[in-house]
């Protein structure tokens, strides 16, 4: 990304929506090499037998004061893009890479009880958007209160607790059909 460069009108638009989610903590801009050298930055060695003497070390800088070093644990070809895995040393948290050889990134990175997406704005350019877990919308619609009511529940456990385990429970008891 030329650090000159400046961003169109839908590149702003994007950034501006991803700051307005109420998980976003930060947006800030990636600075990706070219494409080719990318490409083999996150491939190199991918076919070699010995993957872990050959895995490739990358350096992702998520903010003004946050510096990671990366080691890959896989990559694996899927039609024109790569799917890259590896983990954070120190942490071993998992970050996952979707490279194509156009230069387009995009990918989440699990750090510090955070989440980075890196994001592909177009024109070459990528924002990482930090976001709080906590902060995010559940991963589903809570239940609806028929259902409820036919499981003699109060509370959804998932919504409540995080967790759905005793629905299992519920739902295998002899003589209960849920429906």
């Amino acid at each position: 990304m030329n650090p000159k460069a400046k961003m169109s009108g839908s590149q702003n638009k994007m950034m501006q929506e991803a700051k307005e989610r109420p998980s976003t903590m930060g947006v800030t801009m990636m600075a990706l090499p070219e494409p080719a050298v990318l490409e083999y930055a996150l491939t190199r060695g991918m076919n070699s037998k010995d993957l872990e003497a050959n895995a490739p070390v990358i350096t992702l800088k998520l903010n003004s004061t946050t510096t990671i070093t990366v080691r890959r644990t896989n990559v694996t070809k899927d039609g024109d893009s790569y799917i890259w895995h590896g983990a954070i040393e120190g942490t071993g948290e998992p970050v996952t890479l979707l490279c194509w050889p156009q230069g387009r990134l995009s990918g989440n990175i699990n750090h510090a009880g955070r989440v980075y997406s890196v994001q592909s704005l177009g024109g070459g350019m990528h924002a990482v958007i930090e976001t709080a877990p906590k902060m995010l919308p559940p991963e589903h619609a809570p239940m609806d209160p028929a259902t409820k009511q036919k499981m003699n529940m109060v509370d959804d456990p998932l919504v409540t607790n995080g967790d759905a385990n005793m629905l299992m429970e519920k739902m295998t008891q002899p003589g209960e059909n849920i429906e």
